[in-house]
């Protein structure tokens, strides 16, 4: 059965991808990233304009997973094989730009890493598509939780202490939260998003 499309989810994501582009403009092409990082005139109106714009849509991402876990995946080879093939074309035909260009140098080493190992360089994906390989079995903890809302809050409480809190003030190596870009956080994102789900009052009334 196919699932119903929601026009106020399809708007969401309509957002949020206006968001990223925004937040990768911001941190990339205005260099928010590297006048933080090298320290050089950081304390300027222009720099606190771009930290306020990009702490407003630097949660986009984060939304994607959410949905992710409202909707829950359901797996298919051939969408998971879909997925991965057109991030490995996009990114070989961007790499064949750029190498006409004069950008990049032409030869066996960057053709590897940006065709077949193309998804390391792009965080989001990589994630993604890991994600989709252990959602089957992420499923199954939601239908053992779901018929249980104090066990499955008990549950995403524990992983919001895991993740938001261990993992980001204490623990760098073992949880390896990695800032909120690593498996372990989509993986507390695709929960609490399948719990909103689950325990929707405007459905559950």
């Amino acid at each position: 059965m196919r699932a119903k499309r929601l026009n106020n989810v399809e708007c969401l994501r309509v957002l949020i991808m206006f968001m990223i582009v925004i937040h990768h403009c911001v941190v990339s092409g205005l260099h928010l990233n590297s006048n933080l990082n090298s320290g050089i005139d950081c304390n300027n109106m222009m720099n606190y304009l771009l930290v306020f714009i990009n702490s407003i849509v630097v949660v986009a991402v984060n939304v994607f997973f959410l949905i992710s876990g409202y909707f829950t995946i359901n797996f298919k080879l051939n969408k998971f094989l879909m997925l991965l093939g057109e991030v490995i074309f996009y990114s070989f035909f961007i790499y064949i730009i750029f190498a006409i260009e004069g950008g990049e140098i032409l030869n066996v080493k960057n053709i590897m890493k940006y065709s077949i190992l193309a998804v390391n360089e792009y965080w989001f994906m990589t994630v993604y598509l890991v994600l989709m390989l252990v959602a089957p079995y992420l499923n199954i903890v939601i239908d053992l939780l779901k018929a249980d809302k104090r066990k499955y809050s008990i549950f995403i409480i524990t992983l919001f202490a895991i993740t938001c809190i261990y993992g980001f003030a204490f623990d760098k190596d073992v949880i390896n939260v990695n800032g909120g870009y690593s498996l372990i956080y989509a993986i507390f994102l695709y929960f609490t998003g399948n719990f909103i789900k689950t325990y929707d009052m405007n459905e559950t009334r």
